[in-house]
């Protein structure tokens, strides 16, 4: 598990111990301990003890508001990136599309088909 989708757990599903990101995300709480000591080491991720437990508490892991803004940026770079990616493969697609119509004879599909195409086509 990344760094990243603990941040990402912690942004949307708010503050949980080590052993419930751990669970969350089907490994050991022991490899998430490994997972959030380095977001802790950059002050994105507070560990703070649970106040109800008496004996050792587990640490309850919280995303802090310098790590949020970081993940909201990687969200909005990534959604960017990808509505520009469709842009071009749509903008391929229908010029591969315009190019294969206008090789289709209009006797096989017949003329009334493609007329309303190639009328759009030509203007």
């Amino acid at each position: 598990m990344t760094e990243s989708v603990a941040m990402s757990r912690l942004a949307n599903d708010g503050p949980a111990t080590t052993a419930a990101l751990a669970r969350a995300e089907g490994m050991k709480p022991q490899s998430m301990g490994t997972t959030i000591t380095p977001l802790e080491d950059l002050g994105i991720v507070k560990r703070t003890p649970h106040a109800a437990r008496h004996r050792r508490p587990p640490d309850a892991c919280r995303a802090d508001a310098a790590g949020c803004p970081a993940t909201q940026k990687d969200r909005e770079a990534k959604r960017m990136w990808l509505s520009q990616a469709i842009v071009v493969l749509i903008g391929s697609f229908m010029t591969r599309l315009d190019s294969t119509l206008v090789n289709i004879p209009l006797s096989a599909f017949g003329a009334a088909t493609l007329l309303p195409l190639r009328a759009q086509r030509a203007a």
